[in-house]
C-alpha cells in the first residue's frame, strides 16, 4: 500500500470510524480500523460487533493494499500534523504516516483477522430527507432508557405505515414519538415495527449533522441478513447496526383518556422556571412542584431542599379544567424543553394523586408528542 490523501478527508474518515470505539475492548483487533487501497478509493471499516461504520474517500493510489491498525494512534498522530496532505504506506508488517517533516511507524494486524461487515445494501426499505432524520432522532433518543438490564427500552421503535415512519422512545418513566414523512421504496421484506438501538441512532444523528446534510439528501436504509441488521448508507459512509430482538411495550395503554386541566404555556417561560427549581437536588433529582388554579388564572412552580432553602414563581395564563396539584422531576421536563422548536407549549395534566402521566407537546403540532410520570406526593 501507498498512498497519498488530503489530510482533512482522511480526518474525516477517522472521526466517522472512531464512532464504533470503546474504551473497554477485549479483542485486540477491534481496536484496529480496517485500511484498504483500491481503485483510487480509500475504504476505512471499524466496528464494536454490534455498530459497524465503512466510510469511503478518493485518494491517489500509487500502490493498492490492505491492513488494520490501531485507529486511536492513528488518529492522534495525524490529527496533529499540518501538513495539507499525508503519505500512508504499508511495509511488512508496519503503516508508516508521514507528511513533510514527521513520520510515525504503526504496528499492524492482518486484514483477515478484522470481522466481516454486511457491504451489499440487502433491502432498501426506506429512503428520508436526511435533516427530518436527524431532527427526529433527536427528539426520540433522549427518552430512551440507559440501564442495560432493560435492553428492549434502550431502543428506539421504529413503526411503519405508508404514508409516515413514527418513532418511539420510552424508559418507565417518559415516553417521546415523533412522526416524519418518509418515502418507502418496493422492498421484498415486510415490516411493522423494528427496534434500533438508540446509541447508534445517537451517532447516525451526529454523522448527518457532520455532512452538514439537508433535505435535499437522503438517508437510505436497507434491511440485511436474516432482518436482524440494517444498513444506514448516509453519502460516502455506511453505518451498521444490528437490530434489537424482542417485543416492544404496548405504550397505548400509557395514554389517559382524558385530563384534569390543559394550559398552553411560553416555551423560554416555563425553561426560566425549571432552570431555578434545578437549583435543589436530592440523591440526583431536582423536584418542582406545579399548583396549577384555574379560577386565578396562575400557576405557582414551588422547589426546596429542607437543607438549603426554597424557590417560588408564578406564570399566569388561561387554564382550563380543575385545580390540580403535580410534581415532576424537573430533568425530564428540562430534557423536553431543550429538544422542542416551538415558542409555545400545549400542556395537558393529570395530578400527582391519579399516578397517570401528563403530556407536553408543541403548540398546533402533535408530530412531537412526550408523556412524563408524576412523583408521588411528599
Amino acid at each position: 500500500m501507498d498512498i497519498n490523501i488530503i489530510r482533512e478527508n482522511f480526518i474525516e474518515l477517522l472521526n466517522f470510524n472512531i464512532k464504533t470505539q470503546s474504551s473497554k475492548v477485549s479483542i485486540p483487533i477491534l481496536s484496529n480500523v480496517y485500511i484498504e487501497a483500491k481503485d483510487g478509493k480509500l475504504t476505512l471499516k471499524s466496528t464494536n460487533l454490534e455498530n459497524s461504520i465503512i466510510s469511503v474517500s478518493g485518494v491517489e493510489v500509487k500502490k493498492e493494499g490492505v491492513t488494520t491498525v490501531n485507529m486511536k494512534n492513528l488518529y492522534d498522530f495525524v490529527s496533529n500534523l499540518k501538513s495539507e496532505v499525508i503519505n500512508i504506506k504499508l511495509n511488512d508488517n508496519q503503516l508508516t504516516v508521514s507528511d513533510n517533516n514527521n513520520h510515525i511507524l504503526l504496528n499492524t494486524i492482518s486484514a483477515e483477522e478484522f470481522p466481516e461487515i454486511p457491504d451489499s445494501k440487502g433491502d432498501l426499505i426506506l429512503k428520508i430527507p436526511a435533516f427530518d432524520f436527524a431532527t427526529a432522532l433527536d427528539k426520540v433518543t433522549f427518552s430512551t432508557s440507559t440501564d442495560l438490564s432493560k435492553v428492549i427500552l434502550s431502543g428506539v421503535l421504529f413503526q411503519f405505515d405508508d404514508k409516515v415512519l413514527k418513532l418511539v422512545g420510552i424508559n418507565g418513566f417518559r415516553f417521546s414519538s415523533f412522526e416524519v414523512d418518509k418515502i418507502v421504496n418496493e422492498s421484498k421484506t415486510e415490516l411493522s415495527e423494528i427496534i434500533v438501538p438508540s446509541y447508534s441512532l445517537d451517532s447516525i444523528s451526529k454523522i448527518i449533522k457532520d455532512l452538514s446534510m439537508d433535505n435535499d439528501s437522503f438517508v437510505y436504509v436497507y434491511m440485511f441478513g436474516k432482518n436482524n441488521q440494517l444498513i444506514f448508507e448516509i453519502e460516502n459512509v455506511k453505518f451498521v447496526v444490528r437490530l434489537i430482538e424482542g417485543k416492544y411495550p404496548d405504550y397505548q395503554k400509557i395514554f389517559p383518556t382524558d385530563y384534569e386541566c390543559e394550559f398552553t404555556i411560553s416555551t423560554e417561560d416555563l425553561k426560566d422556571v425549571v432552570k431555578l427549581s434545578s437549583i435543589f437536588r436530592f440523591k440526583d433529582i431536582s423536584r418542582i412542584y406545579l399548583d396549577i388554579d384555574p379560577k386565578e388564572g396562575a400557576i405557582r412552580f414551588q422547589s426546596s431542599l429542607k437543607e438549603v432553602g426554597e424557590s417560588n414563581s408564578i406564570i399566569k395564563t388561561k387554564i382550563k379544567g380543575n385545580k390540580s396539584v403535580v410534581s415532576f422531576n424537573s430533568k425530564y421536563i428540562m430534557d423536553f424543553l431543550n429538544h422542542t422548536d416551538s415558542d409555545k407549549l400545549e400542556v395537558f395534566i393529570n395530578p400527582s394523586s391519579l399516578k397517570k402521566v401528563s403530556k407536553f407537546q408543541e403548540k398546533d403540532n402533535s408530530k412531537f408528542i412526550y408523556l412524563v410520570m408524576p412523583l408521588l406526593e411528599r
